[in-house]
């Protein structure tokens, strides 16, 4: 489910329009109150409802890039005599066409409280073979929206600056109304304090908790999460994880070092914390919903348990490309943990590639630049443990600006069977758990594959795998019942076939680099010792840093409470 309900804005207080039914799914698309989608979904069909206010028309739809070209789209607008207009379009060029073949079907158009509201309905895949109407995909595809007030010869015009583009989880959101009962539930806060200084564009900041000894003595369900903001930050916090400790935290780390003490992850005593704090259970990135809930009969343990965590750590990425500086921030998130257990306990495995160039090098100029990573048959048997077969349910797809497409596989008997992310439409700036329809099984034997596709056409400098948002990433958080302490599967280069890939590049004097690196050179996140400069730009030279990704054996690293 995705959440809306009171929107605070400088004070002000503004209250959601009343939908006509009960949906799963809303959103502000235009804010502070402005424009609003309600939806639920099964697995033909889709229906929608927008409370936009305006007295005059409004337009919603689906574009394949954000733009308004080749945009499948609907129009409501209420007549002088109380009837209504409700057509299925598609724009051209910025024409706004009346669709040959009408697939979306109005339900209900009237105006209540100075909204006009839209309900209507279609399939969720049409086929369309003149491309008038859209599928709707999975991931998070672009939504493109309008409004206005006057109408010109019997139709719409122009709307202006009420418009807008956002990428949302049509088909792959929660899709259930989840009802919470707080007076049964215990809720905990955890939030940082750290001041943004104006000296880094990019800071991982970590703070180190325990969580309360009513927990650790009784399990606790945990059945939602959310993000804490501080106000005026917003921007700059691009994502966080909860990672949690393994017990030689305790037993070991602490009893010998002080607890660490709250600063830039990464450095210092930090690097020693890591190795003993290594399972990223959950996690919020940029665009996401503020609050997350889990479906009915799942929940993720915490606590009850000696061999269970304790202590775990909160890493707050903050992004601060304007170098704003003095700025204190106090984010950090809640918990809501229950006794009343749920059915299913759920658990949390990363695959993708390493964030440091040992696991990624995409050069300038790239168009459409993809890596496959894999994670074995014998890494995914190890994730089971005792499990002939686990399920997942939902993925959260990762990569940072540069990605555009990212796509999560099953391979079983050679085969690819199903998808656990299929994202065509990557966005950044909407980072969204994607909610299966249908749970996907794994079994003993399957094998993933996580394909990530970046676009570097307005890059002159090489991108690297990394921790900062202008340097990339490539994972997919991928949730599962029932638990098991996997952690992840993740590749990178062997280092010396990277350094001899490089040499050979650097002979041909297609690049320079420097290849006097140390092993700590190659894997440090967020290092830039190689410095690769691109002597002779050419696709020739791309497809060979392609190939090179892809074609060549890799180093796996799978894990289950620790690196193997």
């Amino acid at each position: 489910m995705i959440l809306l309900g009171l929107f605070v804005l400088i004070g002000t207080v503004f209250t959601s329009p009343t939908p006509s039914e009960t949906f799963s799914n809303q959103l502000i698309l235009k804010e502070p109150d402005l424009y609003y989608l309600y939806w639920n979904y099964n697995e033909t069909d889709i229906l929608m409802e927008t409370h936009v206010k305006t007295s005059g028309w409004a337009a919603f739809g689906i574009s394949p890039t954000g733009g308004m070209d080749n945009s499948d789209v609907i129009v409501s607008w209420i007549n002088t005599d109380g009837s209504y207009h409700f057509t299925d379009r598609h724009i051209r060029g910025r024409k706004v066409i009346v669709d040959e073949t009408q697939n979306w079907f109005p339900i209900s158009v009237y105006q209540k409280d100075g909204y006009l509201v839209t309900k209507f309905t279609r399939k969720i895949r049409i086929c369309d073979e003149t491309n008038q109407d859209l599928d709707i995909p999975t991931g998070t595809p672009m939504t493109i929206f309008a409004y206005g007030t006057i109408l010109i010869d019997d139709d719409i015009g122009y709307h202006g600056m009420n418009r807008g583009t956002k990428s949302v989880p049509l088909i792959s959101s929660l899709n259930t109304v989840t009802n919470i009962n707080l007076d049964e539930v215990d809720q905990v806060e955890y939030r940082v304090n750290y001041t943004l200084d104006g000296v880094k564009d990019t800071v991982y900041h970590c703070a180190m908790f325990k969580l309360p000894d009513s927990w650790i003595k009784e399990k606790r369900h945990l059945i939602r999460y959310e993000t804490l903001y501080s106000p005026g930050n917003e921007e700059n916090l691009h994502h966080w994880n909860i990672i949690e400790c393994q017990p030689e935290f305790e037993n070991s780390y602490l009893k010998n070092n002080d607890f660490p003490k709250e600063g830039e992850c990464y450095s210092g005593e930090w690097l020693k914390v890591i190795e003993v704090c290594r399972k990223i259970s959950l996690v919020w990135a940029v665009g996401g919903p503020a609050i997350q809930d889990f479906p009915d009969d799942l929940a993720y343990p915490l606590g009850g348990s000696d061999d269970e965590a304790k202590y775990f750590f909160l890493e707050i990425h903050y992004d601060n490309p304007k170098l704003k500086k003095d700025a204190p921030d106090f984010s950090g998130v809640r918990l809501y943990g229950t006794k009343n257990y749920r059915k299913n306990e759920f658990g949390v495995f990363t695959v993708g590639g390493s964030e440091n160039y040992a696991g990624l090098i995409i050069p300038p100029g790239a168009e459409k630049f993809s890596v496959n990573y894999g994670c074995s048959a014998d890494c995914v048997d190890k994730i089971f443990e005792e499990q002939e077969e686990i399920k997942v349910f939902s993925t959260l797809p990762h990569t940072h600006l540069t990605g555009k497409e990212i796509y999560t596989k099953v391979v079983r008997d050679g085969k690819e069977v199903a998808y656990l992310a299929n994202n065509k439409y990557y966005d950044f700036n909407y980072q969204y758990y994607n909610f299966l329809t249908n749970p996907v099984t794994l079994k003993k034997g399957d094998q993933l594959i996580t394909e990530c596709v970046y676009s570097t056409t307005n890059k002159k400098e090489f991108t690297y795998g990394g921790l900062s948002t202008r340097e990339e990433m490539c994972f997919t958080f991928i949730w599962y019942y029932p638990k098991t302490s996997a952690s992840l599967c993740v590749e990178e280069f062997d280092r010396k076939q990277l350094t001899d890939f490089l040499a050979d590049l650097k002979n041909a004097d297609e690049i320079d680099a420097n290849l006097n690196l140390t092993i700590d050179d190659i894997y440090k996140p967020g290092d830039q010792s190689l410095k690769l400069k691109i002597k002779n730009p050419s696709k020739q030279l791309i497809q060979k840093f392609e190939d090179f990704h892809n074609k060549n054996e890799r180093r796996q690293i799978c894990a289950a409470n620790k690196v193997s």
